[in-house]
């Protein structure tokens, strides 16, 4: 080996003088790459082993941690990350809080991967520079273990003296003392100051600086003194190792903040986005109700003569066809035929009116917005209606009960009140109500003392009430009820939504808004 290493040294500094020696060709480009491996391994010596322990000397320091040379190893440098410079386990928040260009450090080796070396800390011995407030922390290799019981009984600062014990007495008991109290002197204990400053700020601290440790449990003085050092050794121990810092959060970093922000902007647009939507809903749910309501007949409304209306809008639809003006077609079905969007609109202004409308013996008020001419029911009839529900005036607020959700109107034996149409509405819509009217009814107390729960609406129709839900209406509250009489006791809504032949829970399923053949669904398939 020697003899390569000198050859190689000979062809690194003259490359012509092996062929002068008589090396073949072959052989001469073998030793040249050994020549090459062995400057290598002599210019880059063997990485330190992990796991061994060497000593280093602090070169520079970074708020993570510090770089060390290690002694024995030129050239190696190593880093002492700084959640491992405290070799007791402790935190440092910041490198330059605890080690000093110059300081000597004990450290053990705990990577070593692609040249890099981490380090961990077993010792320091501080520099003339070092931070002050790092002077007064003394490793853990110098502390050693706590003291033991035994270990205090020897110390001058630890002082033990003795009495009875209190309790019943009897016969050799509570005579001898046998008592054993241990007071520790905290200011002239041989242990750094750190370990001084940590026991003063135990709980169990007198004024004078002392920790005091008293035993009477045992019937004999040598066992209650070794009770009292344990318990004094004890409250030592946990006083001897720096806590750790528990690394808190301080609030929210700005990529937090902008998380945030982020979040906050798309629930704001969600919500906004809910809210066009609702009011677009209270439109369609207006002119849903205007088709919900498709009879062929020709119906007197308020301060309107029966059949001026469709005279005028056929009229104006005529010279709108002589004209070839494309103008928006009147709803042509039953109390809405030949209305347009500014009458039904002046209709509901009228029916806001505090004196609209006549009051019953039970004190609902009843507003008729158009009078049906279609059959009137009886008692005991079927009937179907499309309604509506508010707590705060027509059109206010959000709508405590919607059949429209249902998908079809909602049908009750007139006289028999249910859960859906209490008895005041029953006797409402039996005051004269005829199929195809537009009714609209204030009732104080409807729903009594239950009130009415919020309702949850599946899609496609259903409904059904939470366990816990709040009040959509509150007991004894008015409540303000909008009706489209569909079904007055003809059987038209009942032939299409319960079929004969058809099974009742297969009935169920049937769904129409305007209860004509060609809008009768399920579910599932096309039924008619």
């Amino acid at each position: 080996g020697a003899s390569l290493l000198s050859l190689a040294t000979i062809h690194s500094s003259c490359p012509q003088a092996l062929p002068m020696i008589g090396v073949p060709a072959l052989a001469r480009a073998q030793f040249c790459r050994t020549a090459e491996l062995l400057m290598l391994a002599a210019s880059n010596p063997a990485l330190p082993a992990v796991g061994s322990l060497h000593v280093g000397v602090v070169e520079s320091v970074v708020t993570y941690g510090a770089f060390c040379s290690l002694e024995g190893q030129p050239g190696r440098d190593g880093l002492l990350h700084v959640s491992h410079i405290d070799p007791s386990g402790g935190r440092v928040e910041a490198a330059e809080d605890a080690l000093a260009v110059g300081d000597r450090v004990r450290v053990r080796v705990t990577s070593v991967a692609d040249g890099k070396i981490s380090l961990s800390c077993r010792g320091v011995q501080q520099g003339g520079d070092a931070p002050a407030a790092w002077r007064l922390w003394t490793p853990s290799h110098v502390l050693g273990s706590p003291p033991t019981a035994r270990t205090l009984e020897g110390l001058e600062c630890v002082v033990l003296s003795y009495s009875r014990s209190s309790g019943a007495g009897g016969q050799a008991v509570n005579k001898l003392s046998t008592k054993c109290e241990a007071r520790l002197c905290v200011a002239h204990s041989p242990w750094p100051d750190a370990v001084k400053a940590r026991l003063l700020q135990l709980g169990g601290a007198t004024r004078g600086g002392e920790l005091l440790a008293v035993s009477d449990r045992h019937r004999t003085q040598a066992a209650n003194r070794k009770d009292a050092l344990e318990k004094l050794a004890a409250l030592v121990a946990d006083a001897w190792r720096p806590p750790k810092v528990r690394r808190q959060r301080s609030g929210l970093s700005e990529r937090g903040k902008r998380q945030r922000r982020d979040e906050k902007r798309r629930t704001s647009e969600k919500k906004r986005g809910r809210s066009e939507g609702r009011r677009g809903l209270y439109e369609a749910r207006r002119k849903v109700l205007v088709a919900a309501a498709a009879l062929s007949l020709s119906v007197p409304r308020l301060g309107v003569p029966a059949g001026a209306a469709e005279a005028g809008a056929e009229a104006e639809a005529g010279s709108a066809r002589q004209a070839g003006a494309r103008r928006e077609p009147v709803v042509p079905w039953g109390p809405f035929k030949g209305l347009e969007e500014g009458d039904i609109d002046a209709l509901e202004a009228a029916s806001l009116a505090p004196d609209a409308g006549y009051t019953l013996p039970c004190g609902s008020r009843v507003i008729d917005l158009v009078v049906g001419t279609g059959p009137q029911p009886r008692r005991g009839d079927v009937v179907y209606c499309q309604y509506k529900v508010w707590a705060g005036g027509f059109r206010a607020g959000p709508v405590a009960d919607w059949t429209y959700y249902d998908g079809r109107p909602y049908g009750w034996t007139l006289g028999t009140a249910t859960e859906r149409i209490p008895a005041p509405v029953d006797e409402a819509v039996r005051a004269g109500m005829r199929e195809g009217g537009w009714r609209r009814l204030v009732v104080p107390a409807a729903y009594g003392e239950a009130g009415l729960r919020r309702i949850n609406y599946l899609k496609g129709g259903g409904r059904y009430t939470p366990a816990k839900a709040g009040f959509a209406i509150r007991p004894q509250e008015v409540a303000y009820f909008d009706l489209v009489m569909l079904d007055g006791g003809s059987g038209r809504c009942d032939r299409l939504l319960r079929p004969q032949g058809v099974a009742e829970a297969d009935a169920t399923r049937l769904r129409s808004k305007l209860c004509m053949p060609g809008d009768v669904s399920t579910d599932g398939p096309r039924l008619v």
